[in-house]
């Protein structure tokens, strides 16, 4: 699930984004690990949050794993999945 979540993610920064940098970085926390994926791109539209079934499938999966996806869109976009440590 943590594969097919960052897949999706890295297939939309490359076809969408119109990014010229996507970084990937994985993190350990006190609370667990934290995988995210970030570019420099134009952001995703607020009205695509609701109507995209990839962000909706990766949303599903996050919780699937007991993880937590955040999506922040401000200036480029990036995308924070939490998994608590077992």
């Amino acid at each position: 699930d943590v594969f097919l979540i960052f897949k999706e993610a890295m297939n939309n920064a490359a076809k969408y984004s119109e990014a010229d940098t996507i970084m990937f970085e994985i993190r350990k926390s006190t609370e667990g690990k934290v995988l995210s994926l970030k570019d420099n791109g134009k952001g995703i539209e607020p009205s695509m949050m609701e109507l995209s079934n990839g962000i909706s499938n990766m949303k599903a999966r996050a919780k699937k794993i007991n993880g937590t996806l955040e999506i922040n869109s401000a200036v480029g976009t990036e995308i924070i999945l939490k998994l608590p440590n077992y």
